[in-house]
């Protein structure tokens, strides 16, 4: 052999490089597994071993997949109804329910998500040369960091499909950067822009975006596929709520969106004028997708001494999914709707600015490795104050809602009416009416004339009520006390309001024969309440905390 000449790479070398390469590439979603559940710990510890999401929408799902596993759609046998923001979620969630464990099901599959979009987001960054072909660690690095300034943790806990969300719309980004380097899309990718709708209607935007940039780019059967992916079965879809008798969208996509504020197609430009204006009061989102795709575009145009600059087709992507939220969607409420153009705009910034931080080099790089982590995470302040918020945030679904489920089932043992459908409706053999909308499309029409003052709700509510015979409601009172009724007890968050609608929930004895029955259950009910959750009662002293 020649003396300068490199021995041949052995076979036992090669796989204990790749054994080396797949342990540090799990190592970002070991370290997000363990940081979410280290926050299970906290919630469990707080609840008493109760698991609590932290929104009462997760229980909307839950309650709507026990329907589906008996083969109705709907949250009451009774009635079809829509109140689920996702099509394809309450199916993953229906197998399981007729299992004790159904009410994990929703943090394990958003765990695995979690794990899934980590190993993605490295690809990603590896596809796009990020720090070199053997800079493995960093690229993890880099994923854990995007991941946790964005409130991918956090979002596990929501118990709904926002986490399933992010992790296709990451992988629609990671298909476009194939590519944009290699000039051929994946196999995968029209089958995650199908699929990402299907999760959530928010995702047409990152869908149909991807078809634009793939038919602009000569790729036409593989957007043509994806465009008939994605629309089709959410088509078909509304075809079937139609022929239930109902509309095309289902009701929480109507009550939470500007198409259920519209009276016609003529409204809709102004109302995404105002949507895409107003949340900048609310939030700090929109400035952050806007900051990122700014920062993207003038570091486009901007010499870096480097081949690996971000292509203007992923640029072009970033705007038009941030664009088509700020028009139509949402911000706030536990920070998860705009969790998945949120990880979107971040990443495209940060390949955007690889080429001028040389995290190529190994000590420079480092640091420049550190000054980025460190602006990424001030930037996204606040949604990783919404992750370490979470554990609160389950906790007040625990003291209100799970306490509302508790007397329904176990003390009233009744039908009830109420405006939190989703805990009260799970696990109950007894009838819910939903004074919000979302499980009634009566109801819905009727919130929605009273939005715009063509009646109230002192009008409708009560004969509603009287219709059904309902003897308890139990309700937040955002404009006061309801005069129309009798108040019997409010039920107080014994801490600090996250996710709740309001701190306290109002119990009114709607039918006067049943008062007496009503306050001694609530009697009852107030010997059994947790920590510092109290039960005030009209004309008497709330009970001590812990009492």
């Amino acid at each position: 052999m020649h003396p300068t000449a490199k021995p041949p790479t052995s076979t036992a070398a090669k796989s204990s490089n790749r054994l080396e390469t797949v342990s540090r590439e799990l190592a970002a979603p070991a370290i997000l597994l363990a940081a979410a559940a280290a926050i299970l710990s906290a919630v469990l510890s707080q609840n008493g071993g109760v698991l609590a999401y932290a929104l009462d929408d997760a229980y909307i799902h839950l309650a709507l997949s026990e329907q589906i596993a008996q083969g109705h759609y709907g949250l009451a046998a009774a009635a079809p109804s829509s109140p689920a923001s996702s099509i394809l979620y309450p199916f993953l969630l229906a197998p399981f329910a007729a299992f004790p464990f159904h009410a994990w099901a929703p943090l394990v599959i958003n765990a695995l998500a979690l794990a899934a979009t980590a190993v993605v987001l490295s690809r990603l960054l590896a596809e796009a040369e990020i720090g070199g072909g053997d800079a493995v660690g960093l690229r993890a690095a880099m994923s854990v960091v995007i991941i946790a300034a964005v409130h991918g943790v956090g979002l596990v806990f929501s118990g709904m499909e926002h986490s399933l969300q992010m992790l296709l719309a990451v992988a629609v980004l990671y298909g476009l950067v194939i590519e944009a380097r290699r000039g051929v899309p994946p196999s995968f990718l029209w089958v995650v822009i199908a699929v990402g709708p299907l999760v959530r209607y928010e995702a047409l935007a990152p869908s149909l975006a991807a078809v634009a940039v793939l038919a602009l780019r000569g790729h036409v059967r593989v957007a043509i596929q994806g465009a008939v992916g994605a629309l089709a079965p959410v088509v078909a879809f509304s075809g079937f709520l139609v022929s239930e008798g109902l509309p095309a969208l289902p009701s929480s996509v109507l009550h939470k969106s500007l198409l259920g504020r519209a009276e016609g197609p003529a409204d809709w430009p102004g109302l995404m004028i105002d949507n895409a204006t107003s949340w900048g009061s609310v939030s700090s989102g929109p400035m952050v997708l806007l900051g990122c795709m700014t920062l993207a575009s003038l570091l486009l145009v901007m010499p870096s001494g480097s081949e690996r600059r971000s292509p203007l087709s992923l640029v072009a992507f970033g705007w038009a999914c941030v664009l088509a939220h700020l028009a139509v969607g949402s911000f706030g409420w536990f920070q998860r709707y705009e969790a998945y153009v949120l990880v979107l705009a971040v990443t495209i910034a940060s390949l955007a600015v690889a080429p001028f931080l040389k995290l190529e080099r190994r000590v420079s790089g480092r640091w420049a490795l550190v000054a980025w982590s460190v602006a990424v995470l001030a930037l996204c302040h606040d949604y990783v104050g919404e992750t370490l918020r979470a554990p609160s945030a389950c906790h007040n679904i625990y003291e209100q809602q799970y306490q509302m489920h508790r007397f329904a089932v176990d003390f009233w043992k009744d039908d009830v009416a109420v405006n939190d459908i989703g805990w009260v409706s799970y696990r109950n053999p007894f009838g819910v009416l939903d004074l919000t909308g979302l499980a009634s499309e009566a109801v819905r029409r009727k919130q929605v004339a009273t939005a715009r003052g063509a009646t109230t709700r002192r009008q409708w509510v009560p004969e509603l009520i009287d219709d059904t015979g309902i003897g308890l409601a139990m309700v937040a009172d955002p404009a006061g006390p309801r005069d129309y009724w009798d108040l019997r007890a409010r039920l107080e968050l014994g801490g600090p309001r996250v996710t709740s609608f309001l701190s306290s929930v109002s119990f009114y004895a709607t039918d006067p024969a049943r008062r007496r029955s009503l306050d001694a259950k609530l009697d009852a009910f107030e010997q059994t309440l947790p920590g510092e959750v109290r039960l005030v009662r009209p004309a008497r002293e709330p009970r001590r905390p812990g009492g």
